[in-house]
C-alpha cells in the first residue's frame, strides 16, 4: 500500500508541473452557488442563512465562508454544535485525540461510536478516515483553507458509501481567483494557546494554485496536557477546456497530545504514557466535467496515516480509493439520473510495543449505485436510489433511500424520506474480538430511518425548520474497553433512536441576526454521551463597517457517561462572546482585522467525561493581515 501511495504521489509531479496554478470557477454573482454534493442550489445572503431543503427531500446545513471567518475558530468541526442533532465536544484546547485516548465526542442523532465511527468526513468530496480504525480524523482539519462546511444528518450510504452510516460532513476548500492573495493570521491567549496560519493563493488565466500551512500549540489547562498541531496543503487547478477541470491536491498533517489523567488520579509531570502522535500524508487527483446538463467527477486518492499511542502501541492506516459518478439532467422529461461507482482498498496494522500482539489486514470494497430524481409537477419532486456493496470479507449489503419534496406554497417546503444504511466493522473491530479469545465474528451495523419535516419562511426576515425522525437498527458496534486494553468491540443487538429538531433564524432589525437550534433525542438504551436535550443560540450584530459582535449559548441536558442511563452527568450551560474588528487605514492592497473571543464567560464547571473537566474561562486574541493584487 505504501508503494501505491508513493507511485500516486510521483504520478502527480508531472501533472503539477504541467498545469501550474488553480482557478476560481464560481460565477460572478456569488450569491448563487452549486455545491459539490451535487444536489443543492442555495441562495446565500451576507448575513442571513436559512436552513436548506434540497429537491431530494434532504435537509442540508451549509456554513459559508463569511460565517466561518466571523467566528474565528481553530477547528472546522466547532461549527457543528450549531446544527440541531449534531454533538461535537472536546475537553482540550486544540486536539481531540485518537481512539480510546479521545476526550471528546462527535455524534449525529446518537450515531458515532467514539470518536465518530459511522460518520463520514469528506474534503472536496473525497473521504478522510483511518482505514484500520474506520473512524474520521478529527484533529487535522483546521479552517485555514475551508470555504464552506456542508452537513447532512441521517443515513447517507446511497450516495456516499458505508462510512456515511449516520451522516456526512463535507469540507469544501478555497478555489482562488486569478491574482495574488496572501493572509497571515496570528493568535494567542489563555493556557499558552498560540497559533500561526499562512494562506497564499494566486494564478493567471486558466490556472491557479493555493498553498496554506498552520502551526498551533497549547500548554494545556492542566499539567501534562500540552498539545501541538501542524498542517500543510496545496491545491492546483487548471481549466482543460470548456466544461473540464483538473485538480491536484496534497496534504500533510501532524499532531501530538498528552493526557493529564482524571482529576482523582492525575499523571505525574513528564508522564507521556497518556499521549500520542499522529502523522498523515495524502494526495488526490480530481477531474470535473460540466457540459450542458451533464455533470461528472472522477477522484483518485491515497492516504498514509501513522498513529502512536505512547502508553503501549502504534498503528498505521493506508487508504487507496477511486470515486466516479456521472449525472444527466433532463435525460427524460423532468428527470435526472446519476450513476456512480466507489472502490476502496483500505487497512493497516497494529502493534503492541511490548510484543504481546500485532496484526495487519486489508479489505477491498466495491459499490455501484444509482440515484434518480423526478419532477412530477413544478412543486412536487420524487427521488430514490440504491447502492450495492461488495466487500472482500462480508456478505453483500444494500442501502436505499426514497424521498419526497413538495412546495406547499411559495414559502413552505415539506419533505419526507425513508433510508436504509449499513456499516461493515472496521478492521480494528474485527480483529480485537479474536485477540480477546472470542471467535464470534462481528456483524455489519444496519439501520433504517424515516424522517419528515418542513422549512418555512415566515416573513422576509425569518425562517424556521422542524423535523421528526425515527431510526431503528441492529448490530450496533460498541467498544467495551479499555480497560483492559486493547479495546474490545461487540454487537449490542437492536437499537431505536427517535427525536425532534427545531431551528429558526431571523433578522428582526437590519444587521442583527438571531439564531436558535434545539434537539430532543431519545436514544433508547444507547445513552452514553448522547444528550437528551441540546440548545444552541446566537445573537450577532454586524455594523456598517463590518464590526461583528456575537454572543452564544450552548446548553446540554440529560447526559450519561454510560448506556442504560448509568453514571449521570450534570447539565451545563456555556456562554461565549466574540468581537471582530477590521482595521482601516492600511496602505495599498493591504488589509487588517483583529478579533477577541471569550469562551465559557461564567467559568462554568463541566465534565464531558468523569475526571476530565472542560477548560475554564478562555480568552483569545488574534490578528489577520492580508495582501492582494
Amino acid at each position: 500500500m505504501k508503494l501505491l501511495m508513493a507511485l500516486l504521489t510521483l504520478s502527480l509531479l508531472p501533472v503539477i508541473s504541467s498545469i501550474g496554478y488553480c482557478e476560481e470557477l464560481a460565477p460572478a454573482d456569488s450569491s448563487v452557488r452549486i455545491y459539490i454534493l451535487d444536489e443543492v442550489v442555495v441562495k446565500i445572503d451576507r448575513i442571513f442563512r436559512p436552513v436548506t431543503v434540497s429537491d431530494y427531500g434532504l435537509p442540508v446545513t451549509i456554513f459559508s465562508l463569511r460565517e466561518i471567518e466571523a467566528v474565528q475558530i481553530e477547528n472546522a468541526y466547532e461549527l457543528l454544535n450549531q446544527v440541531p442533532g449534531v454533538t461535537y465536544k472536546r475537553s482540550r484546547q486544540l486536539v481531540h485525540g485518537m481512539g480510546s485516548t479521545a476526550k471528546g465526542f462527535y455524534r449525529t442523532r446518537g450515531i458515532g461510536e467514539k470518536p465518530g465511527a459511522g460518520l463520514l468526513i469528506m474534503v472536496d468530496g473525497r473521504p478522510h478516515y483511518m482505514g484500520f480504525w474506520g473512524h474520521p480524523i478529527l484533529d487535522n482539519h483546521p479552517v485555514d483553507d475551508v470555504e464552506r462546511v456542508e452537513v447532512i444528518k441521517g443515513p447517507g450510504s446511497v450516495l456516499y458509501g458505508k462510512e456515511a452510516f449516520g451522516g456526512v460532513v463535507n469540507l469544501v476548500t478555497h478555489r482562488p481567483k486569478p491574482g495574488i492573495n496572501t493572509t497571515i493570521n496570528m493568535s494567542g491567549g489563555s493556557y499558552g494557546n498560540r497559533g500561526l496560519r499562512l494562506y497564499h493563493a494566486g494564478g493567471i488565466g486558466a490556472t491557479t494554485y493555493r498553498l496554506n500551512g498552520s502551526v498551533k500549540s497549547s500548554d494545556g489547562e492542566r499539567p501534562n496536557s500540552n498539545q501541538e498541531t501542524r498542517s500543510a496543503s496545496g491545491r492546483f487547478t487548471r481549466e482543460l477546456n470548456s466544461g473540464m477541470r483538473l485538480e491536484v491536491g496534497c496534504q500533510y498533517r501532524w499532531s501530538e497530545w498528552f493526557d493529564p489523567g482524571p482529576l482523582d488520579s492525575p499523571r505525574g509531570d513528564g508522564d507521556s504514557t497518556g499521549g500520542g502522535e499522529f502523522t498523515g500524508y495524502g494526495a488526490d487527483i480530481t477531474l470535473h466535467e460540466t457540459i450542458g446538463l451533464t455533470h461528472g467527477q472522477i477522484i483518485l486518492y491515497a492516504d498514509m496515516l501513522d498513529n502512536e499511542l505512547y502508553l503501549d502501541s502504534k498503528n498505521y492506516s493506508d487508504n487507496l480509493g477511486l470515486r466516479v459518478w456521472q449525472s444527466w439532467d433532463g435525460i427524460w422529461s423532468g428527470g435526472e439520473l446519476r450513476l456512480g461507482l466507489d472502490y476502496e482498498r483500505y487497512g493497516g496494522g497494529w502493534e503492541m510495543l511490548d510484543g504481546s500482539g500485532e496484526t495487519e489486514s486489508y479489505e477491498d470494497n466495491t459499490a455501484p449505485y444509482i440515484h434518480l430524481k423526478q419532477s412530477v409537477t413544478p412543486r412536487l419532486k420524487l427521488s430514490g436510489g440504491i447502492r450495492v456493496n461488495f466487500n472482500s470479507k462480508f456478505d453483500t449489503e444494500t442501502a436505499y433511500r426514497l424521498g419526497i419534496s413538495a412546495d406547499a406554497d411559495e414559502v413552505t417546503r415539506i419533505y419526507t424520506s425513508l433510508s436504509r444504511a449499513f456499516r461493515t466493522p472496521s478492521l480494528a473491530e474485527q480483529y480485537f474480538p479474536y485477540w480477546a479469545g472470542d471467535r464470534t465474528l462481528l456483524e455489519p451495523e444496519r439501520m433504517w430511518q424515516i424522517e419528515a419535516g418542513l422549512h418555512r419562511m415566515i416573513t422576509g426576515w425569518c425562517a424556521v425548520e422542524a423535523c421528526y425522525f425515527y431510526a431503528e437498527g441492529d448490530n450496533m458496534i460498541r467498544k467495551i474497553g479499555p480497560p483492559p486494553r486493547p479495546p474490545i468491540a461487540e454487537n449490542t443487538g437492536t437499537f431505536t433512536h427517535r427525536g425532534v429538531e427545531l431551528s429558526a433564524r431571523a433578522i428582526p432589525i437590519e444587521r442583527l441576526s438571531v439564531y436558535a437550534g434545539f434537539a430532543y433525542l431519545n436514544p433508547g438504551h444507547n445513552t452514553a454521551h448522547n444528550p437528551e436535550r441540546t440548545l444552541f443560540s446566537e445573537i450577532s450584530y454586524l455594523s456598517p463597517k463590518d464590526v461583528r459582535l456575537s454572543f452564544t449559548v450552548d446548553h446540554s441536558a440529560g447526559r450519561y457517561e454510560k448506556s442504560n442511563r448509568e453514571s449521570a452527568l450534570p447539565d451545563y450551560t456555556l456562554l461565549h462572546t466574540r468581537l471582530t474588528v477590521p482595521m482601516p487605514g492600511m496602505p495599498g492592497h493591504f488589509g487588517c482585522k483583529g478579533w477577541f473571543a471569550v469562551n465559557n464567560i461564567t467559568d462554568a464547571d463541566e465534565e464531558l467525561s468523569s475526571g476530565y473537566p472542560l477548560p475554564g474561562r478562555t480568552i483569545t486574541v488574534g490578528l489577520a493581515l492580508r495582501h492582494s493584487f
